[in-house]
């Protein structure tokens, strides 16, 4: 059944769309692995805008930890021959774990770990990274500034 102000979702699905529409173009799918993570992300950021995990800190500060914790148990778990499934599962812990003490929750944050693990550290998965990071937070601002209208 619909909700019944189902008006005041439109918005929030154009934003997302364009927003992902803009990460797209930039990084023409060369790294789209790390766009469901992000594609995640723009939905809580405009369905969600008053929530912890919405807001730009937790946003930033998740998908930065993800890639961190990532990017530093692949290059060490490489010299070491640790197998992959390992270093997935302890790239997702330290990446869990890190949002949670410094109060950074942004559940799809760990689609970042998990593509970064999956694929590697390269340059084309930081390029994605930083410019989905951009794009997400550029179109929030505009968004939460033009044209959200909080629930009262």
């Amino acid at each position: 059944m619909f909700r019944e102000k189902w008006r005041e979702d439109i918005l929030p699905s154009i934003f997302t769309a364009i927003t992902i529409f803009s990460i797209l173009y930039l990084i023409r799918l060369g790294q789209n692995i790390v766009l469901t993570s992000f594609a995640a992300s723009a939905f809580i950021v405009f369905t969600l805008p008053e929530n912890v995990t919405a807001q730009p800190q937790n946003v930033l500060g998740g998908h930065l930890i993800g890639f961190m914790s990532a990017a530093l148990t692949t290059i060490l778990g490489k010299p070491a021959q640790i197998p992959a499934l390992i270093i997935i599962a302890i790239s997702l812990a330290i990446s869990t774990f890190a949002m949670s003490i410094l109060d950074l929750h942004h559940p799809p944050a760990n689609g970042t770990t998990l593509a970064v693990a999956l694929n590697g550290l390269s340059q084309g998965v930081i390029i994605s990274i930083g410019v989905s990071l951009l794009l997400l937070l550029f179109f929030n601002t505009v968004y939460k500034r033009w044209f959200y209208k909080p629930i009262q």
